[in-house]
């Protein structure tokens, strides 16, 4: 009920909070009608939404506020009726507003302690999730008195008498995490070394990842568990060593190995180090140890022992990596695993040796560039997929490759997105060494495609197009209001790298980064751009 008119109203089970308003509220309408729009809706709305009698539409309506983030706290105040609606009776309805409230972050922060009565809640569910959000919300800045409460949770016999369970424990871990506790390193360091359960050791090596460079004094704990029998764990402890800042790349010939794991997650988080880790892994031999994997017989292992050798920059390797262009395995394993839920979506990089090696080959510098032509050919073989097209875009952009400029425009009419999306980012790149009129006026065109993705590459490419760029800014500064927050950000970030022009427009960064109603991404990207084009 609407507390303030005295008066109730419904929603229609399975719709949108406020897809059906029934005759006794239809005057709030009027009253409602000069309120801004936030994510669609004004705040009654929202809070409409919070007071329905159905389960499912309170849940809808916290998860959409969730997605908001911290607009919900800042332009909403909606943080003191999501605290409220920890009081419903149903479980899932507490959930919801445990999840909304840990998106806001910080934001929240005034309501940390209030959060900790929740640990004792009668649901397993909303008292994992009330030491998640505690810790989202508490965030770093809080101090040694507020952290040691997930700490303590760490071992099994501190629920006050009761056992606690492994989620409970998990849950503890990735609140540590969320708060970069390095405080309490000596219990985190005593779990790590005891703890056997699987979801508790990828929580712990999770928080891990958290901390930084904080963690580095964990590495030789951490390094074990590379070996560990559970693919959860071995691509747990690869990220963790990953985050680890100067100290991971010591650790490169630990993880090499790892692009040969049966596991698709352990070799992508094997990739992923190599990629942090750029040439100081290849110091110690692990470049030549990758090399071996490029005639292995699973394409899954050539693509990542490509892709590890591309990140290394290991240049005498171009060769054998360009063998590889011609590689038939397309990765349909993987493609059908992730179909059917069974591991996540990999990408083509991770999945098809030809892409692999057309991606690794434009990161080998001039070695890699030799091979131009031979990606090139990626762009016209009958019956290449849009993944492999795309790849061989992006790496001749890198390449610096002009001769295939005219080949690379013509992509960007495909009816592929994917394909026009690279298109866009390889003109962009060609532009760091000739510029021409002919490309930017065709990526120009697409900052009005129908898919985001590409409005965004498109706004990026004109970025990196210093002279033909400035052209086409009062088109660009019109994605400031585009409805997808990857496009707005991309949008400010070109206005601020075309100066002086850019400069014209400052009133309207001024505008996207005030804005109340606007996404925190979008938000940062203005405050950076203003900062550039007033310098």
């Amino acid at each position: 009920s609407d507390r303030s008119h005295g008066q109730s109203y419904r929603v229609l089970p399975n719709m949108c909070a406020m897809s059906w308003i029934s005759e006794p509220v239809r005057p709030l309408i009027r009253e409602v009608g000069q309120e801004p729009l936030v994510g669609g809706r004004t705040r009654t709305e929202w809070l409409m939404g919070l007071a329905s009698p159905d389960v499912r539409v309170k849940c809808q309506t916290l998860s959409e506020i969730g997605e908001l983030g911290d607009v919900a706290a800042s332009a909403l105040d909606l943080v003191p009726d999501v605290m409220s609606m920890l009081m419903d009776g149903a479980a899932k309805v507490r959930c919801a507003a445990l999840a909304a409230l840990g998106s806001m972050g910080e934001m929240a922060a005034g309501e940390a302690k209030a959060l900790l009565a929740f640990l004792h809640d009668g649901s397993l569910e909303v008292r994992c999730a009330a030491i998640r959000t505690f810790g989202l919300v508490a965030g770093p800045a809080a101090g040694p008195e507020l952290a040691a409460e997930p700490a303590a949770r760490l071992r099994p016999g501190a629920g006050g008498g009761a056992q606690l369970s492994t989620a409970e424990r998990a849950a503890a871990a990735e609140a540590l995490g969320a708060m970069r506790a390095a405080a309490f390193a000596g219990e985190v360091r005593a779990a790590l070394r005891e703890e056997q359960d699987e979801e508790v050791l990828v929580a712990l090596l999770g928080a891990l990842a958290k901390w930084g460079d904080d963690a580095q004094t964990f590495l030789s704990e951490v390094a074990v568990h590379l070996n560990d029998a559970r693919a959860g764990v071995r691509a747990a402890a690869v990220t963790a060593l990953t985050s680890a800042g100067d100290a991971a790349p010591g650790h490169a010939q630990a993880v090499v190995g790892l692009l040969w794991d049966a596991d698709s997650c352990t070799r992508s988080a094997a990739v992923d180090f190599f990629e942090a880790t750029g040439t100081l892994a290849a110091r110690g031999g692990a470049a030549e140890q990758a090399s071996r994997g490029l005639s292995d017989a699973d394409g899954r292992v050539q693509a990542a022992c490509a892709m590890a050798l591309g990140h290394m920059k290991a240049n005498k390797f171009a060769d054998q990596v360009a063998n590889l262009l011609n590689a038939s395995y397309k990765g349909d394993t993987s493609v059908a695993l992730s179909a059917a839920g069974l591991e996540p979506v990999l990408p083509a990089t991770l999945r098809r040796p030809s892409c692999a090696a057309a991606t690794a080959l434009g990161l080998m510098g001039q070695e890699g560039a030799a091979h131009a032509a031979e990606v090139a050919k990626m762009l016209e073989v009958p019956g290449s997929g849009p993944e492999d097209v795309a790849a061989a875009a992006r790496s001749l952009g890198r390449m610096g490759a002009e001769a295939h400029e005219e080949s690379i425009r013509c992509l960007l009419d495909d009816t592929s997105a994917l394909v026009r999306e690279a298109a866009c980012a390889a003109l962009g790149a060609l532009a760091g060494s000739s510029e021409s009129s002919p490309s930017a006026d065709s990526v120009a065109a697409r900052l009005w495609d129908r898919h985001p993705a590409v409005r965004a590459a498109a706004a990026e490419a004109l970025a990196q197009m210093r002279f033909e760029g400035p052209r086409y800014l009062d088109d660009v500064v019109r994605l400031l209001s585009d409805r997808v927050v990857s496009v707005q950000v991309a949008a400010a970030r070109a206005v601020g790298a075309l100066i002086p022009r850019g400069r014209l427009y400052a009133p309207r960064l001024l505008q996207l980064a005030g804005s109340p109603a606007a996404r925190p991404a979008a938000r940062a990207a203005a405050v950076v751009a203003l900062g550039e084009v007033m310098a």
